[in-house]
């Protein structure tokens, strides 16, 4: 069974495009999806809720609200009528960086045997959450970000659709990204990708309940449960970000835990806001000083020398006790999107003590995923995301 097959979904209507498509959910905390969806109804956040926006509710009825909100947009007529057995192009362009993908089907076979590779623990949680809404919910509508290696036949025959042919869809969010799909006639591209192997850059957690549900339901291999929405991107179109970290440590005064992070690695102060490009550096700020440290690296090997491996190797497990940074509330996750002088403002409002890493590369992440190895929670962020509620893939019929 190939692995990859065209889509059948359905599009967001032209006239809903600048009221329902929404910013990848953990962009956002629940304070602002609230906002938003106070102050658009027809988001589709509405349909993404879970209990941490909504703590009074039991999670079955905050399930049953969101296949409710869907039920809504359906009558609305926000999205068209399934399209079965096709391939979409989505660009999606900010400022001056662009990145298309191949909008398919991907067989949540392809995640069990790992031809699908990860490199990122998950919150088994919230991996369970998930499978409980696509079990209620019954569809998909947020893509999973998958990489490939660049193949020059297959850019020419992308570059030969979006170059010389109309788009489906073409707009620019609020936020400034514009958004362009395009049919793409070619299912002939799938075949390209023949068994090389496939990264998952975004979307650890939605692929993870894709195949709780598949094996829940018992899904055989044509059931559109044991499939799930893919974008395909090239690697060498993409940007990707880490994750920087703060730790608010109520046990200890700022000036402890420097001088505690001090006795484990080697500080050096500096005059400016820092954030390293090497793995085995981290930038330290705190009570409005800047320090680079240096790391020693671990073992060989693909992790070896990767700065949220490090991190919690040599400063936040030793220093902090920070075992599972998983669930430990001292520790924050804090998109690299943001400059390090920000942060660090926000820092000398929030208190703690800020660490800035270097990001990983396309290159180490594949290296780490070949490998079997998985990196810490939060160390890469992919930018600009795909978002929810342009596609919308049905689990039924």
């Amino acid at each position: 069974m190939t692995d990859l097959r065209p889509a059948s979904l359905r599009l967001i209507e032209p006239d809903f495009v600048d009221r329902v498509p929404a910013p990848a959910y953990d962009l956002m905390g629940p304070l602002e999806r609230q906002a938003r969806l106070e102050a658009n109804p027809d988001s589709y956040l509405a349909v993404t809720r879970s209990q941490e926006d909504d703590p009074a509710s039991t999670p079955a009825d905050i399930l049953r609200q969101s296949r409710a909100a869907l039920d809504r947009l359906l009558r609305m007529g926000a999205f068209g009528p399934r399209q079965r057995d096709r391939l979409f192009l989505y660009r999606l362009e900010v400022e001056d960086h662009s990145q298309t993908g191949i909008v398919a089907e991907l067989a949540v076979e392809a995640v069990r045997r790992r031809r699908l590779k990860p490199h990122e623990q998950i919150f088994p949680e919230r991996a369970e959450l998930l499978a409980e809404h696509l079990q209620v919910v019954g569809a998909q509508s947020s893509p999973i970000a998958v990489a490939h290696a660049p193949l020059p036949e297959l850019a020419r025959l992308v570059a030969s659709i979006t170059e010389t042919h109309p788009p489906l869809l073409d707009f620019r969010g609020a936020d400034g990204l514009r958004q362009t799909i395009w049919s793409f006639p070619h299912p002939e591209a799938l075949g390209l990708l023949g068994d090389r192997p496939l990264y998952l850059l975004d979307g650890h957690h939605r692929a993870a309940a894709a195949q709780a549900h598949a094996d829940r339901t018992a899904a055989g291999p044509a059931d559109p449960a044991s499939w799930l929405l893919a974008t395909l991107f090239p690697t060498d179109s993409l940007r990707i970000y880490g994750f920087d970290r703060r730790v608010l440590d109520p046990r200890h005064s700022t000036d402890e835990c420097l001088a505690r992070i001090g006795h484990e690695v080697a500080l050096e102060p500096i005059d400016r806001a820092f954030r390293p490009t090497l793995g085995t550096e981290l930038g330290v700020y705190a009570a409005g000083r800047w320090y680079r440290a240096t790391l020693e690296p671990l073992a060989e090997g693909a992790l070896s020398r990767l700065a949220p491996v490090l991190l919690q190797a040599r400063v936040l497990e030793p220093v902090f006790g920070i075992v599972d940074p998983q669930s430990d509330y001292r520790l924050d996750h804090l998109p690299a999107a943001r400059d390090a002088a920000a942060l660090a403002a926000d820092t000398d409002d929030n208190g703690g003590v800020l660490f800035t890493l270097a990001p990983i590369t396309a290159e180490q992440l594949m290296t780490v995923a070949d490998e079997g190895q998985v990196l810490p929670p939060k160390s890469t962020f992919l930018t600009p995301k795909v978002r929810s509620g342009l596609f919308l893939r049905e689990l039924t019929g």
